[in-house]
Protein backbone atom coordinates (compact mmCIF):
# COMPACT_ATOMS: atom_id res chain seq x y z
CA UNK A 1 0.00 0.00 0.00
CA UNK A 2 2.84 2.77 0.84
CA UNK A 3 4.76 2.00 -2.67
CA UNK A 4 1.43 2.43 -4.30
CA UNK A 5 0.82 5.32 -2.46
CA UNK A 6 4.25 7.05 -3.37
CA UNK A 7 4.15 6.11 -6.71
CA UNK A 8 1.06 7.95 -7.28
CA UNK A 9 2.38 11.24 -5.36
CA UNK A 10 5.70 10.73 -7.90
CA UNK A 11 3.72 10.87 -10.97
CA UNK A 12 1.81 13.67 -9.92
CA UNK A 13 2.50 16.72 -12.58
CA UNK A 14 4.77 19.42 -11.39
CA UNK A 15 3.71 23.21 -11.86
CA UNK A 16 3.46 24.54 -15.40
CA UNK A 17 5.94 27.07 -16.71
CA UNK A 18 4.89 29.60 -18.93
CA UNK A 19 7.07 32.39 -20.69
CA UNK A 20 5.37 34.85 -22.60
CA UNK A 21 8.09 37.15 -24.90
CA UNK A 22 6.65 39.85 -26.41
CA UNK A 23 7.99 42.93 -28.12
CA UNK A 24 8.16 44.24 -31.10
CA UNK A 25 9.87 42.99 -34.56
CA UNK A 26 12.80 42.78 -32.74
CA UNK A 27 11.49 39.54 -30.87
CA UNK A 28 9.92 37.26 -34.39
CA UNK A 29 12.20 35.44 -36.04
CA UNK A 30 14.14 32.39 -35.18
CA UNK A 31 17.11 32.02 -32.63
CA UNK A 32 20.61 31.71 -33.82
CA UNK A 33 22.08 28.73 -32.86
CA UNK A 34 25.97 28.71 -33.80
CA UNK A 35 26.98 32.55 -36.16
CA UNK A 36 30.52 33.65 -35.96
CA UNK A 37 32.20 36.04 -37.14
CA UNK A 38 32.74 39.68 -36.54
CA UNK A 39 29.30 40.85 -37.96
CA UNK A 40 27.40 38.23 -36.18
CA UNK A 41 29.06 39.48 -32.49
CA UNK A 42 31.61 36.79 -32.76
CA UNK A 43 28.20 33.95 -31.96
CA UNK A 44 27.99 35.53 -28.49
CA UNK A 45 24.64 35.01 -26.98
CA UNK A 46 23.98 31.95 -29.25
CA UNK A 47 23.19 28.41 -28.25
CA UNK A 48 26.12 27.13 -29.35
CA UNK A 49 27.76 29.75 -27.24
CA UNK A 50 25.54 29.25 -24.32
CA UNK A 51 26.86 25.16 -23.97
CA UNK A 52 30.30 26.55 -23.61
CA UNK A 53 29.39 28.48 -20.54
CA UNK A 54 30.77 27.43 -17.05
CA UNK A 55 27.14 27.63 -15.98
CA UNK A 56 26.27 25.23 -19.01
CA UNK A 57 24.36 22.63 -16.98
CA UNK A 58 21.43 23.93 -17.29
CA UNK A 59 21.62 23.39 -21.12
CA UNK A 60 22.89 19.83 -21.31
CA UNK A 61 19.96 18.02 -21.78
CA UNK A 62 19.84 20.07 -24.77
CA UNK A 63 22.01 17.73 -26.93
CA UNK A 64 21.76 13.87 -26.54
CA UNK A 65 25.13 11.70 -25.86
CA UNK A 66 26.61 12.55 -29.47
CA UNK A 67 26.29 15.97 -29.42
CA UNK A 68 23.22 16.25 -31.90
CA UNK A 69 20.23 18.60 -30.84
CA UNK A 70 17.03 16.85 -29.40
CA UNK A 71 13.73 17.57 -30.45
CA UNK A 72 11.67 18.47 -27.90
CA UNK A 73 8.24 17.53 -27.31
CA UNK A 74 7.03 20.01 -24.41
CA UNK A 75 7.48 23.41 -25.99
CA UNK A 76 4.90 24.87 -28.11
CA UNK A 77 4.96 28.68 -30.06
CA UNK A 78 2.12 30.16 -30.99
CA UNK A 79 2.94 33.82 -33.35
CA UNK A 80 0.66 36.25 -35.17
CA UNK A 81 1.84 37.53 -38.22
CA UNK A 82 0.51 41.32 -38.97
CA UNK A 83 -2.99 41.40 -39.72
CA UNK A 84 -3.31 37.46 -39.62
CA UNK A 85 -5.03 35.64 -37.01
CA UNK A 86 -3.10 33.79 -34.21
CA UNK A 87 -1.19 30.16 -35.44
CA UNK A 88 -0.05 27.66 -33.49
CA UNK A 89 3.78 26.62 -34.95
CA UNK A 90 3.70 23.61 -33.40
CA UNK A 91 5.71 21.43 -31.01
CA UNK A 92 8.99 20.09 -31.40
CA UNK A 93 10.23 23.96 -32.06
Amino acid sequence: MFVRAATAEAAKPGPLKVFILAGQSNMEGQGVVDLAGTDDNEGKGTLVSLLSDPAKQALEDLRDEQGNWRVRDDVWVRYQPEGRPLSRRGRNW
